[in-house]
């Protein structure tokens, strides 16, 4: 708690780069719902629950919206250089369904 105390007086200075798992949960909040314009689903929470975590996967499976909103992500930012994302096309496309 400290380390946020320290910004207290400019919150300004706080770049959640730093912090990458909030900073790819706020990039997916903002591109999803101010960028889209989507409206809050219950899956979201689960959503947000795990992708702060995607980036420390080597490929991820998503549902479409979610593959769509970090796909857009992915090509404006160097967060999830590193992980292939597919939706579920792929798995019934390659029998794993």
């Amino acid at each position: 708690m400290s380390f946020f105390k320290s910004f207290e007086a400019n919150a300004g200075e706080l770049d959640f780069r730093c912090i990458r798992t909030l900073y790819l949960r706020y990039l997916f909040l903002f591109h999803k719902y101010y960028l889209n314009n989507s409206k809050v689903a219950v899956s979201d929470f689960g959503d947000l629950a795990n992708i702060g975590l995607f980036e420390y996967c080597d490929a991820v499976v998503l549902e479409k919206n979610a593959f769509e909103y970090l796909n857009q992500i992915k090509t404006r930012f160097p967060i999830l250089k590193n992980t292939t994302l597919y939706n579920m096309d792929f798995m019934r496309e390659n029998n794993f369904l």
